[in-house]
C-alpha cells in the first residue's frame, strides 16, 4: 500500500502522525508532531487489568482489550479534533509475547495469555527435555520459557482442544480488526520464540516440534508494512480512514528508539509494572550471552538484552504484603543505607524471567530477625531488583564492547527516586534518567513519521533530555556484598 504523501497545511503546519502504545494494563495514544514531539492536550491513557488467578494465570480477554483500544481512539478523536486532517500516518507499539489459540475462521477460542502468565511452565520443561535448549535459544533468539508461544501453543491446545488449529497475538488479532489484514512484524516475530533468526523465517524445527505448520501462524510481513481502516473501524472513526495504518511494532523496540537508544553504545533500561535493559547491534543475528534474549529486526539490526518479571508491579504488591502505602515505604527506605539491612531477597512473585528463566520460581525473603522493619524489607525487594538489572547488564556488556550509556525510563522509576538511585548503586556507574515519560509511545511515533517519509530516519531527531542519577556514597561497595548473598540464595534455590 502506499504511503499518502506528507503536506504542509493550515498556516504552514506540517504533517502530524498519531502515536498508540498498547500495554498490558493501560493503552495510551496521542497526536506527534513531525519532530516526534507530542501535540498539546491529546495525551488519552484508558487503563484496564487482566485476569490474575492463583495458579499462575495472567490473561486478557481479546474483546475486552479491543474495547479498551476503541475508548482510547474514542477519545483521542474527541480531543484532536480537526487536527486529524493533518495525520498522514498511525504507528502502533504493542507489548510482546501474548497468545491467543485460534479456530479455523481465526476468531480468538481461548484468552490472550500475557507474557506473565506460567501456566504453561510444565510445557516449558517438556520442549527443554526433547530440544536442545543452549542450540535453541541460539537459533531462535528465546528461552524455552513460560513468556514465549512455543510453551503456550501446548498448553492452549490440550485446553482448547482439536477445535484450536491456529495462532496469534494481541498485535496481530487488533491489527486484523482493525484493517482486516493479520500479519506480524518481524519485532514481534523475533519475540514469539518460534523465529529462526538467521533466516528471519518460522523455525522448522520447533514448528516440528509442536506439530504445526507456518500456516498456522501469522504471515510475517515485509519492512514498514501497512494497511487503512476498514469494515467497523473504518466507520467508527472515519477521521482516521484515511491514514496509513503500519503493522505493530514490539514495545520493546519501541521503547528503545523513544529513548533514543539507537546504537550499541547505548542502552535502555525500563521499569514499569516489569523491567527490561535493551540494546540495539548492527549484528542481525549476534550469538548471544547466557540469559540474554536477541530480537531479529526489519532492517537487519538485533535488540538485544535481558528482561525481568519484576518492577514497580513487585514493588507495589510487596507494599501490599506489608500493610504500608508506597510512599510512606519509600520515604522511611531512603533513609536507610544501602543494603545495611542483612536480608537477601529473590523477587520472583510472578516467576523469574531474565537471568535464569526459572517459570516455578516464587518470592523468598531470607535473613528476617526480629528487628526487621518493614522498610528494611522494602528497601531489600528494590534492591534485589536492582541487583537483577546488573546481572543482565553485565551480559549486556559482552555485547557492546563494555558498560555502556544507561538511559533509563518508566513510571516506576517516575514515581522512585530511590529507586533509580539503588539502579546506579547496583550497575556502579550513574544512570541518565530521560525526561520522556512516554517511550515507547514516542517510539512509535518516531517509526510511523520514518516509515511515512516524513524524516529520513528516527537518527535524525533530538533524543529526550536527561539527568544523571548518581550512586550513593558507599552504595556500589555495598551492593557487591549484597550480590554475593542473592546469588548464594540462588544458587541454593534454583540452581539445581
Amino acid at each position: 500500500m502506499s504511503v499518502r504523501r506528507p503536506t504542509s497545511r493550515r498556516g504552514g503546519e506540517g504533517p502530524l502522525v498519531v502515536a498508540i502504545d498498547i500495554g498490558s494494563s493501560s493503552v495510551r495514544a496521542g497526536l506527534f508532531r513531525d519532530d516526534a514531539t507530542p501535540y498539546p492536550r491529546t495525551f488519552v491513557q484508558v487503563r484496564y487489568n487482566p485476569t490474575v488467578d492463583g495458579r499462575g494465570g495472567v490473561s486478557i480477554e481479546f474483546p475486552r482489550l479491543f474495547d479498551v483500544l476503541a475508548q482510547t481512539f474514542d477519545a483521542l478523536v474527541g480531543r484532536a479534533g480537526p487536527r486529524l486532517d493533518r495525520v498522514v500516518a498511525v504507528g502502533i507499539s504493542c507489548f510482546l509475547h501474548s497468545l491467543a489459540a485460534l479456530d479455523r475462521g481465526g476468531r480468538p477460542i481461548s484468552p490472550l495469555l500475557t507474557w506473565a502468565d506460567t501456566t504453561s511452565a510444565a510445557k516449558a520443561g517438556d520442549l527443554r527435555r526433547r530440544l536442545d535448549p543452549a542450540a535453541t535459544w541460539q537459533e531462535t533468539g528465546a528461552p524455552l520459557h513460560a513468556s514465549y508461544w512455543p510453551a503456550k501453543i501446548l498448553a492452549l491446545r490440550d485446553a482448547a482442544g482439536p477445535a484450536a488449529v491456529r495462532w496469534a497475538g494481541a498485535p496481530e488479532l487488533l491489527f486484523g480488526e482493525l484493517t482486516g489484514q493479520r500479519s506480524i512484524d518481524l519485532s514481534h516475530a523475533s519475540g514469539t520464540g518460534l523465529l529462526d533468526r538467521a533466516s528471519a523465517t518460522w523455525h522448522r524445527p520447533m514448528l516440528e516440534a509442536l506439530a504445526i505448520d507456518a500456516a498456522a501462524l501469522p504471515r510475517i510481513a515485509p519492512a514498514v508494512a501497512s494497511a487503512r481502516l476498514s469494515g467497523p473501524a473504518a466507520r467508527r472513526w472515519p477521521a482516521l480512514a484515511g491514514a496509513t495504518w503500519f503493522v505493530p511494532w514490539s514495545d520493546a523496540l519501541c521503547g528503545n528508539v523513544g529513548l533514543g537508544c539507537l546504537a550499541s553504545s547505548s542502552t535502555a533500561l525500563q521499569v514499569g509494572t516489569s523491567g527490561a535493559i535493551r540494546a540495539i547491534v548492527e549484528e542481525s543475528a549476534p550469538v548471544l550471552p547466557d540469559g540474554l534474549f536477541g530480537h531479529r529486526l526489519a532492517d537487519g539490526t538485533a535488540l538485544v538484552g535481558g528482561q525481568l518479571s519484576e518492577g514497580g508491579g513487585v514493588a507495589a504488591a510487596v507494599a501490599r504484603l506489608l500493610g504500608r502505602s508506597m510512599r510512606s515505604l519509600e520515604s522511611a527506605a531512603a533513609g536507610l543505607p544501602a543494603a545495611g539491612h542483612g536480608l537477601a531477597v529473590l523477587p520472583y512473585l510472578a516467576g523469574e524471567r531474565g537471568p535464569g528463566y526459572h517459570a516455578a520460581a516464587r518470592g523468598t525473603l531470607a535473613g528476617v530477625g526480629l528487628a526487621t522493619t518493614p522498610e528494611e524489607v522494602f528497601r531489600a525487594v528494590l534492591e534485589s531488583i536492582a541487583l537483577d538489572f546488573a546481572a543482565l547488564d553485565r551480559r549486556l556488556a559482552t555485547i557492546v564492547g563494555g558498560p555502556p550509556r544507561v538511559v533509563a525510563s518508566g513510571g516506576a522509576l517516575a514515581r522512585s527516586p530511590l529507586l533509580a538511585e539503588i539502579i546506579a548503586g547496583a550497575l556502579g556507574r550513574p544512570i541518565e534518567l530521560s525526561s520522556e515519560a512516554e517511550a515507547s509511545t514516542r517510539g512509535a511515533a518516531s517509526l510511523a513519521l520514518a516509515a511515512a517519509g516524513v524524516i529520513a530516519s528516527p537518527r535524525a531527531l533530538a533524543a529526550p533530555r536527561t539527568r544523571t542519577v548518581e550512586p550513593g556514597a558507599g552504595a556500589v561497595d555495598a551492593f557487591r556484598a549484597a550480590a554475593g548473598r542473592q546469588a548464594d540464595l540462588y544458587a541454593r534455590l534454583l540452581d539445581n
